[in-house]
């Protein structure tokens, strides 16, 4: 089964529904957590992954609840199979990037309710297969995150299991948080994979902390992301938020240089200079602390939490 962000409100009746099948589950990133990702039958936020897309094109049935499949989902990948179920409720979701053998224009939580209550009651296992895709996966992902994995292990262990974590479009964030801070419940990863604009991470914490006060917010992003919206610390530190900002620098868009320098593209003339990020915080009336160390982000996180005030940490990773 594949869970988009359709799929949000419909948690416990995806969960019954995973539960009765013994099938893998796995989500988009706006699904993130419509099934616990510690659950046993959990893939995570997976569906980019060549090794789901290939475990998919190879099940006998895949049930699609709530997702357009969008391209920004897929990375140049494609979600085939022998016989394809979609539900959603927005009928021109229905046949996108994966036409649809069966396709049920409906709700997602009365769709996969009616079919939980149609199935014989028999015992199913697939627990095996969905701890071996789920181990193919995170191999796969592992690969690319480097030392995001580390950073983002950091992080999540500072943070209570239900805490809203906020991500940018940066590599700590798509290549780490997505399918390695594991969520156990819908609405707690808030990032933006379709357009995927630099700047989202800092005020949708602002947003989370507001729209759930007293809950713990934290955001996690790089640190070209950051200066897309650093002003918003500003805020944070007006309404007194105890937010800790993780920022992750890697000397400036380094993803962008590496890979103009892979393809022979002379580096620019301009010198790129970090900015002092926790004296900007400083500036603002933040706190500020620096480390170069991943493993101290989970003290650090954790201080920030109980802090009187929004708490910057940068963490300086340029090589």
């Amino acid at each position: 089964m594949i869970a988009g962000g359709g799929a949000v409100d419909a948690a416990e009746e995806v969960t019954a529904l995973v539960e009765a099948l013994g099938a893998p589950v796995a989500t988009t990133v706006n699904g993130k957590g419509v099934v616990d990702e510690n659950h046993p039958l959990s893939v995570g936020a997976s569906v980019r992954l060549r090794a789901l897309q290939h475990e998919a094109a190879g099940s006998d049935v895949l049930l699609v609840v709530g997702s357009e499949l969008g391209d920004a989902d897929l990375w140049e990948g494609r979600i085939t199979a022998p016989a394809v179920v979609r539900i959603d409720i927005e009928a021109g979701q229905l046949e996108k990037n994966c036409p649809a053998t069966v396709a049920l224009h409906a709700d997602a939580a009365t769709a996969v309710r009616a079919i939980r209550d149609a199935l014989p009651n028999r015992p199913r296992d697939g627990l095996r297969r969905a701890a071996e895709l789920r181990a193919a996966c995170r191999k796969e992902a592992r690969a690319d995150a480097g030392i995001h994995e580390e950073i983002n292990a950091a992080v999540r262990a500072a943070l209570p299991a239900d805490a809203v974590l906020t991500g940018d479009s940066s590599q700590v964030t798509y290549f780490g948080s997505v399918h390695l801070f594991d969520v156990p419940a819908p609405r707690r990863f808030c990032y933006t994979p379709g357009y995927a604009t630099l700047g989202y991470g800092l005020p949708a914490a602002l947003g989370a902390a507001l729209a759930r006060p007293g809950d713990p917010v934290a955001a996690l992003l790089g640190d070209g992301a950051l200066m897309f919206s650093v002003q918003e610390l500003a805020t944070l530190a007006e309404l007194r938020l105890p937010v800790p900002v993780v920022v992750v620098d890697n000397g400036g868009y380094r993803e962008i240089r590496d890979q103009q320098a892979a393809r022979g593209i002379p580096p620019t003339a301009v010198d790129l200079v970090t900015p002092d990020l926790a004296a900007i915080a400083t500036a603002v009336g933040a706190h500020g602390v620096r480390t170069t160390d991943p493993a101290a982000l989970t003290a650090l996180v954790a201080d920030a939490l109980s802090a009187d005030r929004p708490t910057l940490v940068h963490l300086d990773v340029r090589p």
